[in-house]
């Protein structure tokens, strides 16, 4: 599950049961999970969002895209489109950067993101 809602526990029996429960635990954590990338499990990604929307009850999905992320823009349009077919819920893609806000400066952001909830998300 998402969010804290996984009840992890590590089996102490031995040194390697620690780690390898340790180690499955660090494979379903959010970052490390998705970037996996969408072709290691298909719908991963979706169902995770789905789990979110319906969990958190949200008005629509933004992704903030580091633009040397391939993973993630490999698929992301496609992703887009299923939340908004299948969830009913509007999305917006904005490319940016975590550490160079030279791609993006966080007004023009800002500002896109003032936009498009006042244009599609509040109607």
């Amino acid at each position: 599950a998402i969010l804290g809602h996984q009840h992890y526990t590590i089996d102490t029996s031995t040194v390697d049961t620690m780690l390898d429960s340790l180690a499955g635990q660090a494979h379903n954590m959010i970052m490390t999970k998705q970037i996996r990338g969408p072709l290691d499990y298909p719908g991963q990604w979706f169902e995770d969002i789905a789990t979110l929307a319906k969990d958190l009850n949200i008005d629509c999905a933004i992704y903030l895209g580091t633009m040397g992320c391939k993973n993630t823009w490999g698929g992301i349009k496609v992703m887009m489109k299923m939340i908004e077919e299948e969830l009913g819920i509007p999305t917006l893609i904005i490319h940016s950067d975590t550490w160079d806000d030279r791609v993006t400066p966080w007004p023009t952001i800002r500002d896109q993101i003032e936009e498009f909830v006042n244009t599609v998300v509040v109607q």
